[in-house]
């Protein structure tokens, strides 16, 4: 769809008053006046952005505002979006969302998850890929989403059944920093998917097993890295025998 051979706003207010599923996908001249037109869908419940580099934060908040009905929200390849987060805030603090899915948008680190607040009371499924260069598989890159002594997570999300993070670097102050918090509170998880994730360690699996009882499928996905154990530097996965007893 392109915003400047046919105007979005006339469309959607006349036309799909009774949309409630939407996915737009590489639709390079559509921005933020273009997605606030799907403000009209006062019905829209699930929302698909795939590769709109013209959308915005402000683009967001739009319709974390205007679109009330939002169950389902999937962002790949936006790479606008970067700066504010109050399209997360206002998602969160209007409660209605069940499923949040995050890829390979460079603006959006995993800390910014924080102030989706008490949005994770209802959230199911939650799904976060970080994006992936070339030599990230050579060096760890923090976050610049962090924030020292800042983003110690306390948030309640006993409603998540199915999880993903994917190329992703975690803290190594421990399982409260960062969106690995997650594997210590998910009581109804019941599936998850962890690909790349960086510096996690035998506890985080521990932690897993003794809060989530209702796991049916686990998927992990591991790369080496180096590891101090005693006076030596072991090159290894982060998971050996002790997190499987």
């Amino acid at each position: 769809w392109e915003s400047d051979r046919q105007p979005m706003s006339p469309f959607f207010s006349s036309c799909c008053t009774l949309l409630n599923d939407l996915t737009l996908s590489f639709c390079s001249n559509i921005s933020d006046p273009g997605i606030a037109c799907l403000t009209y869908c006062k019905k829209l419940m699930s929302l698909r952005l795939n590769s709109i580099p013209e959308l915005t934060s402000s683009g967001l908040l739009l319709l974390a505002v205007g679109c009330k009905a939002l169950s389902s929200v999937y962002l790949n390849d936006c790479k606008g979006i970067a700066g504010s987060t109050e399209w997360l805030e206002h998602l969160g603090a209007n409660g209605s969302l069940e499923e949040l899915a995050v890829k390979n948008c460079k603006g959006i680190g995993q800390y910014h998850f924080l102030k989706f607040g008490s949005g994770w009371m209802k959230l199911q499924k939650f799904e976060y890929e970080n994006e992936q260069g070339f030599w990230s598989f050579f060096h760890r890159d923090r976050d610049p989403s962090y924030k020292a002594d800042t983003y110690r997570y306390d948030l309640l999300c006993e409603s998540l059944k199915d999880l993903r993070l994917a190329h992703l670097v975690t803290e190594p102050e421990g399982p409260e920093i960062g969106l690995r918090f997650l594997l210590g509170k998910c009581k109804a998880l019941e599936r998850l998917c962890l690909e790349y994730v960086s510096g996690l360690i035998d506890n985080d699996l521990i932690a897993l097993s003794q809060t989530c009882k209702n796991l049916k499928s686990i998927s992990l996905w591991l790369n080496p890295e180096h590891y101090n154990v005693g006076d030596d530097i072991v090159f290894r996965t982060g998971f050996t025998d002790g997190s499987l007893k």
